[in-house]
C-alpha cells in the first residue's frame, strides 16, 4: 500500500469522530437550553406574542402598546431599544455601507 492509502482511512476515522464530538455538544447544547429558565421564557412569550398577533386586530395592538406604554414606561423603552438595535444590526449586514460614503461624516 501506498502511503496516500494509509491516509484515507485515517481521515475517515477523523471525520466520524469529528461528526460524533458534534453530535455530542450539540445534544448537551439542547439540553442546556431547555433547562435555562430564561431561554425557555423568551421562547415562551414569543410564541404568545405570534399567537396575539395572528388572533387579534392592529387596533388591539395598538391598544396594548399603549397601555403598557403608560403601565411600564422603562420597560417599553427597553424594548424599543432592543428592537432598534436588532433591526439596526440587520439592516446593516443586509446593506453594508462602503467605505467611500463611511468617511463622508
Amino acid at each position: 500500500m501506498s502511503a496516500d492509502s494509509h491516509a484515507l482511512p485515517r481521515v475517515d476515522a477523523e471525520v466520524e469522530q469529528s461528526r460524533q464530538s458534534a453530535a455530542r455538544l450539540l445534544a448537551n447544547l439542547r439540553r442546556k437550553l431547555h433547562r435555562n429558565l430564561t431561554v425557555r421564557n423568551a421562547a415562551y412569550s414569543v410564541e404568545r406574542a405570534a399567537r396575539y398577533v395572528q388572533v387579534r386586530s392592529l387596533r388591539d395592538g395598538v391598544a396594548a402598546v399603549k397601555k403598557l406604554v403608560r403601565r411600564e414606561p422603562v420597560l417599553a423603552l427597553s424594548i424599543a431599544v432592543g428592537v432598534g438595535f436588532l433591526v439596526g444590526t440587520a439592516l446593516a449586514s443586509r446593506y453594508p455601507v462602503s467605505p467611500v460614503h463611511a468617511r463622508k461624516h
